[in-house]
């Protein structure tokens, strides 16, 4: 008999760790944390711009794709033993802790839960399951080939989210990785497509549009830069978050034809009287572009390095200076430091 209370125990412990509803991991813009914080309940509503979410008590809340980190669905019971691994390797990617073997670990039993997905009612969890395996890839990715591969299934895996919040992350990763296959003017296309997808937020919009300048200047469209930079100031009010950054980006434009150190004076300007931390990194990340352009690399790495040690609040803007960095030290043939910097960029994508 006592053989038989063993048994049920074990079969019926399984089940009790089971996520019986869906986790939402994102950031709490009110938090000095920059840990995510989570929210409990079940998804009920999804489109590219948010997440509604229903928990068991109290008042439903939405989060916007800007916030979102990352959503933990709840599996069908008859797969919530296979996900306890992918769940608690999930919980190591989040906070960083997860190394290199861990994560293929984790992509493999990804993969292995694609085909029993199949035949379960989990439409959502089938789809962000093929997202975080094309973002497993795309992280894991080493070689050209590699990439390569991952840019087709992001370019692919686009298609099928055009009303999931997960397109815009998606998009983002596409650009990224053309970026790194030195392919920018196809990355603008992605990113400016992205931010032209019917239904989009306004402020998701504006979001990736500063990501679409970035890009134009960087594939030396200065006048689409300037224009772009016009519209949107045109529809902001003088107070606006945006605006300091689309003024720096429009220093940049204007001045790229012009003498480097006149632009250059210009771009310190508006960096010494920036106001937060987060427009001191875009400043000094378009001081380093023009620095690189002019092939003056080693006034461009300290500049980059400004962001990576002091202003690195943004990780975008961060996750940028890091991968400038790893070319800059490239030109000035310090490989030991490249490819310090190149580990740095690893755990950054995280």
């Amino acid at each position: 008999m006592r053989c038989f209370a063993w048994l049920a125990l074990f079969l019926v412990a399984p089940l009790a760790w089971g996520q019986s509803r869906d986790i939402v991991y994102y950031l709490d813009r009110t938090s000095k944390s920059d840990k995510p914080a989570a929210f409990e309940g079940s998804v009920v509503e999804e489109s590219i711009n948010g997440v509604r979410v229903k928990p068991a008590n109290g008042t439903e809340r939405t989060f916007g794709t800007l916030d979102l980190v990352d959503i933990a669905y709840a599996p069908p019971r008859s797969l919530e033993l296979k996900f306890q691994t992918i769940t608690l390797a999930e919980a190591a990617v989040r906070t960083g802790t997860a190394d290199r073997p861990r994560m293929q670990q984790l992509l493999r039993e990804y993969l292995a839960i694609v085909e029993p997905l199949r035949e379960a009612r989990a439409a959502s969890l089938r789809r962000h399951v093929a997202y975080r395996i094309a973002c497993l890839k795309a992280q894991l990715a080493e070689s050209a080939d590699e990439i390569q591969e991952a840019v087709r299934d992001f370019s692919r895996l686009r298609t099928e989210l055009l009303e999931s919040w997960q397109l815009i992350p998606a998009a983002r990763w596409h650009a990224q990785l053309l970026i790194d296959l030195g392919r920018t003017a196809e990355a603008l296309e992605v990113l400016d497509a992205a931010s032209r997808t019917p239904r989009l937020s306004v402020d998701i919009k504006r979001d990736l549009g500063l990501h679409v300048i970035d890009l134009m200047l960087r594939c030396e469209k200065h006048r689409d830069a300037e224009a772009r930079i016009a519209d949107e100031l045109a529809e902001l009010p003088a107070d606006h978050p945006s605006v300091p950054l689309l003024n720096l980006y429009r220093i940049a434009a204007v001045g790229w034809t012009a003498s480097l150190e006149e632009t250059a004076a210009k771009l310190k300007q508006a960096v010494d009287t920036a106001e937060t931390p987060v427009v001191k990194a875009v400043g000094y990340n378009l001081l380093g572009h023009l620095f690189s352009s002019k092939k003056q690399f080693e006034d461009a790495m300290w500049s980059y390095l400004w962001v990576d040690v002091v202003y690195s609040q943004d990780r975008r803007e961060h996750v940028k200076a890091l991968e400038r960095l790893v070319n800059v030290f490239t030109e000035l043939k310090d490989e030991s430091r490249a490819e310090k910097y190149r580990e740095k960029l690893r755990a950054a994508r995280q």
